[in-house]
C-alpha cells in the first residue's frame, strides 16, 4: 500500500501580508513521497507525477474597492480544499493599519471607525470537505473617515493537524480588502541602492519607497541602464507592490546581464494611477 507524508507550512499572517503583492495567506500540504506515474516500461524508470501538492486557496486573495463614505459593498470570497480531509473555518475581519512603515494587524474595534467592525459574513463558519469549495459573501460599510484604508478577512481553522515533530498546528488564511476613497496618490523614494558592482556579479538596483497619500497605491515600472555616452543599454522590470497609506517598502530590480567595467546611469520609474516617479544615480562597475 502507498504511504503518503505531508508536511505543514503555514505563512504567518503578518509577514505574509506584509511582504506579498497578492497579500493573501497559504497553507500547503506538501507530498514529500513521489506519486508514479504511467506503466513500467523495461529500462525505462518510472517518473515522478507532476501532480500540484494538495492545498487550502483563497480567491481572490486582493479586493480593491472604491468608493464613498456610507456605502456599502458585498463581495465573494471562495475557499478551496484541495487536501485529503475536511477543514471547519470560523471567519473574522481585522484593521489593516501602518505604524512605523510597516502594516500591523488591529482587532475589529479597537480603533476609531473601524471598517473591519462593520464586516459581516454570511456565513460565519463552515466546512469545506475535500475536493470542495465554499463561497462567503463579505459585506461591508465605508465609514466617515476611516481610520485605515484596508481590512483582512481571516478565514481561521480549528481542524487541529499533526506536524512532522508531533505538535498540533491550525491553519489561518486571509483576503486582503482595499480602499480607495479620493484621488490623493502620492508616493517618494530614496536614493537608488546598487548591489553587485563588480564586474562578473549580478546587478541589484533598488529604492525604498513610501506612500505618502492617504490612498492604496501599486506601483511598478522599469529601470534603465545607461553607459557613459548616455545610450541605452538594457532594461529590467521592477515587480509591482501594493502601498497602503504610511507603509514602507523596497522595490528591487535585478539586471538580467553582466555589465563590463565603466561608468553607468541607472533610471528606476514607477508608475501607478496616472501618475510617473523617476529616480536616477550614476553607478561604476569596477
Amino acid at each position: 500500500m502507498k504511504q503518503t507524508r505531508y508536511v505543514l507550512r503555514i505563512l504567518k499572517c503578518q509577514k505574509a501580508l506584509a511582504s506579498c503583492a497578492a497579500g493573501v495567506l497559504c497553507l500547503a500540504l506538501a507530498t514529500l513521497s513521489p506519486v508514479l506515474a504511467g506503466p513500467a516500461r523495461p529500462g525505462v524508470p518510472l517518473q515522478p507525477a507532476t501532480e500540484p501538492p494538495p492545498s487550502l486557496t483563497i480567491s481572490p486573495g486582493v479586493i480593491m474597492l472604491t468608493g464613498q463614505p456610507g456605502q456599502s459593498t458585498t463581495q465573494d470570497v471562495t475557499m478551496s480544499n484541495l487536501t485529503p480531509r475536511p477543514f471547519r473555518f470560523d471567519l473574522e475581519a481585522m484593521d489593516v493599519a501602518v505604524r512605523g512603515g510597516q502594516r500591523v494587524f488591529v482587532p475589529a474595534g479597537e480603533m476609531p471607525r473601524s471598517i473591519a467592525r462593520t464586516a459581516v459574513f454570511s456565513p460565519n463558519s463552515f466546512v469545506v470537505g475535500p475536493g470542495d469549495s465554499v463561497t462567503v459573501h463579505v459585506t461591508v460599510t465605508l465609514l466617515e473617515n476611516p481610520a485605515t484604508r484596508a481590512i483582512v478577512t481571516v478565514f481561521r481553522s480549528n481542524t487541529k493537524i499533526q506536524g512532522q515533530d508531533g505538535l498540533a498546528m491550525t491553519a489561518s488564511l486571509g483576503a486582503l480588502m482595499t480602499f480607495t476613497l479620493s484621488k490623493k496618490f502620492q508616493i517618494e523614494s530614496a536614493p537608488l541602492q546598487f548591489e553587485g558592482t563588480s564586474e562578473g556579479n549580478d546587478l541589484v538596483i533598488s529604492e525604498w519607497v513610501t506612500n505618502t497619500g492617504s490612498e492604496p497605491v501599486v506601483p511598478s515600472g522599469v529601470v534603465a541602464i545607461l553607459n557613459a555616452s548616455g545610450n541605452l543599454v538594457g532594461k529590467a522590470k521592477v515587480e509591482a507592490m501594493r502601498l497602503l497609506p504610511g507603509e514602507r517598502l523596497q522595490f528591487k530590480s535585478e539586471y538580467p546581464s553582466q555589465l563590463k567595467q565603466g561608468k553607468y546611469r541607472a533610471l528606476m520609474t514607477l508608475e501607478h494611477d496616472g501618475t510617473v516617479l523617476t529616480t536616477s544615480s550614476d553607478f561604476d562597475i569596477r
